[in-house]
């Protein structure tokens, strides 16, 4: 049966087979950074970009980014043009940026795709993109350890392509789409900027709620952590107890940033609820991860919902229990202050472990619990509006994962 060489999803005003094509054919030049280390220079110009600085259309720099000089920038010819597009070709695989003449001298797991006409380098932006090329990439990929997207393979990809009017519309329809994610990614950026300043200058005290009669509420009072609030620490299931449905089991790896991840979920046996009931967790528990508790200097904590009930907690993952507010204590631990004096305490090295005994004598300002309500109550409205814009983002990125699935052939 002949390969059909049409979209499901198409504008109107378009008919006919897209036409097959090699993208060695419809670049001007295909090849790769420098396969060399350069000599780094903290002072230079120049930042030495891999393919983990190519990020939703964009090249992205860190402070982890290196950079040298415009000497040994010079040293290593450059091939990237104004309509360039930079691939990510070793470890992380498939990862697209517009290059934008940032200054950058390209590694060796990053290539770049000259082109000559603006409307094609657009469309095959998204088309790169899509499940068809990435499944392609994927079954051609060389090495074990680490995998690599050779520049052969990428040169020999065969693409469907359409009139340059049709590239032209399909790829301005979709820039429009990335220009609603990115404009929902800035709004949610701003919103977490808004209540990481509110955060510092409400437990900073510079900002003060008051009581319904105008007064002041009490000064803040000097608590050990351990007055406050405790972690109560799980129970030592074992993999040999696990089943394939039953009462989720809430280990480590299921902890994230404000969030159970779903990702390889396991379960334990439903009469397990029975035998273990204090380690049963409830709608609004909040957990810890207390083996390498931080990313990124967050610590890793997050709300149990009803979608994760019934569930049990597992050793090394605490359950924090208070009777000041506990929406209040989720947005302590939260606080720069606060990490930072707790983040310095954990033991050991490899991994790190958070150990509720050697915190609870850290010490620090707590306000009156009606206070505490307020605070809470604040803190968490704003929660609420980065987590409407956040499933706003997934919503369109969905949209659009959709979009590439039925707009290309």
């Amino acid at each position: 049966m002949e390969e059909k060489r049409t979209p499901q999803l198409r504008f109107p005003e378009f008919q006919g087979e897209w036409e097959e094509k090699k993208l060695e054919d419809l670049s001007s030049k295909i090849g790769d950074g420098i396969h060399s280390t350069p000599v780094y220079d903290d002072y230079g110009e120049y930042f030495f970009i891999n393919g983990n600085n190519l990020v939703d259309g964009k090249v992205v720099f860190n402070e982890t980014t290196k950079k040298v000089s415009e000497e040994e920038f010079t040293n290593h010819k450059n091939n990237l043009e104004e309509l360039t597009l930079l691939l990510s070709i070793n470890g992380t695989i498939g990862n697209i940026a517009f290059y934008n003449n940032e200054k950058v001298l390209l590694g060796k797991s990053a290539a770049y795709i000259n082109f000559q006409d603006k409307t094609l380098q657009k469309f095959l932006y998204h088309l790169l993109q899509t499940h068809n090329v990435k499944r392609f990439f994927n079954s051609e990929l060389t090495g074990t350890t680490i995998r690599n997207l050779s520049l052969k393979t990428i040169r020999s990809t065969k693409l469907l392509i359409p009139s340059l009017p049709e590239q032209e519309k399909i790829a301005t329809f979709l820039t429009t789409v990335d220009k609603r994610i990115g404009l929902l990614t800035e709004k949610k950026a701003q919103l977490e900027q808004y209540k990481k300043g509110v955060m510092q200058q409400l437990f900073s005290q510079q900002i003060r709620f008051t009581q319904a009669n105008g007064t002041p509420y009490p000064d803040w009072e000097e608590k050990k952590l351990g007055k406050v609030f405790s972690i109560f620490n799980g129970y030592a299931f074992s993999s040999a107890d696990s089943s394939d449905n039953g009462v989720r089991w809430i280990k480590i790896a299921d902890v994230g940033i404000d969030m159970i991840n779903d990702e390889n979920k396991s379960f334990l046996p439903t009469e397990f609820s029975e035998k273990h009931k204090k380690f049963l967790l409830n709608e609004g528990d909040y957990v810890v991860a207390l083996t390498r508790p931080y990313l990124n200097h967050k610590l890793k904590i997050a709300r149990i919902s009803k979608a994760e009930l019934p569930a049990l907690l597992n050793q090394r993952v605490g359950k924090i229990e208070t009777n000041n507010n506990l929406e209040f204590i989720y947005q302590l631990l939260h606080h720069n202050e606060l990490s930072y004096k707790i983040e310095n305490n954990i033991a050991g090295t490899d991994p790190p472990n958070l150990s509720p005994n050697e915190i609870k004598n850290l010490k620090l300002l707590i306000p009156s619990l009606p206070e505490q309500q307020k605070i809470a109550a604040f803190l968490s409205a704003i929660d609420a509006r980065i987590a409407t814009v956040q499933q706003q983002i997934i919503q369109t990125q969905t949209w659009k994962q959709g979009l590439l699935q039925g707009m290309f052939v």
